[in-house]
């Protein structure tokens, strides 16, 4: 029998879609997301074709502005360096030679839309032990893997994109990063917290509203954020920015 959540969407059992391996590892906590700044003793430079993103979709809006933020900088090449050091991507080794990115998946995305060569990245663990169905199920564990596509479904680690050029464009990822911008939440240390008010806002706010008239939809959502049904998601502030 099916059963929903009470803003009516289908409930998905994770291990089902996940694989069989995680009912056997699925811890009851999740890792922390990681700090902003890297350890730049551990920063190395590495090429995109080994890049494998941990999540199906990002808000185009929020690339397309660290994109222009990223060849704002490139304009004085040393601090453009400076800044990418400090700003490496957080990647953990697979099993099969992958890179596999757990945070900042849009600032990586601006990289590659600013047409960077190379990225910097700070692997912070190796799972290069665990294989198949047992490596995605120790990165949903430690809370380093959001398999949902464009539309917040869960679809599974099979089916993520594996470049980060791929990843499709959810607009309500943009909504939702319009909202903590604007002071509607606070940002979080729960992984993937962006994406839990961007479902949130899925259910609320209409995708037509969203495309054709954005600074409304985001008017809305920020109202939204305010009210005690979002009380329980991550960086809740309770009144309007």
């Amino acid at each position: 029998m099916q059963t929903v959540d009470r803003d009516g969407r289908a409930k998905v059992d994770r291990r089902q879609v996940l694989g069989g391996a995680t009912a056997l590892v699925l811890g009851p906590l999740a890792a922390p997301a990681l700090a902003r700044r890297s350890d730049e003793s551990k920063v190395v430079v590495s090429g995109f074709n080994v890049l494998r993103p941990s999540q199906g979709a990002v808000g185009m809006r929020e690339v397309q502005a660290k994109t222009a933020d990223i060849l704002d900088r490139a304009r004085k090449p040393d601090k453009l360096l400076r800044f990418l050091i400090k700003e490496a991507l957080p990647v953990v080794k697979g099993p099969t030679g992958g890179l596999h990115l757990i945070d900042h998946h849009h600032f990586g995305r601006a990289l590659w839309e600013a047409k960077r060569v190379q990225v910097h990245v700070e692997p912070v663990a190796d799972l290069s032990k665990f294989e198949g169905a047992a490596f995605w199920s120790e990165m949903d564990r430690r809370g380093w893997l959001h398999a949902n596509d464009a539309e917040g479904k869960l679809v599974g680690p099979e089916k993520l994109p594996l470049h980060i050029k791929d990843m499709a464009d959810d607009v309500y990822r943009s909504l939702a990063g319009s909202v903590r911008d604007a002071g509607g939440y606070t940002k979080t240390e729960t992984p993937f917290a962006e994406f839990k008010w961007a479902d949130f806002f899925r259910t609320r706010i209409s995708r037509s509203l969203v495309s054709k008239d954005f600074a409304s939809a985001a008017k809305q959502a920020l109202a939204l954020a305010s009210t005690p049904d979002a009380a329980s998601l991550p960086g809740f502030v309770g009144k309007a920015g």
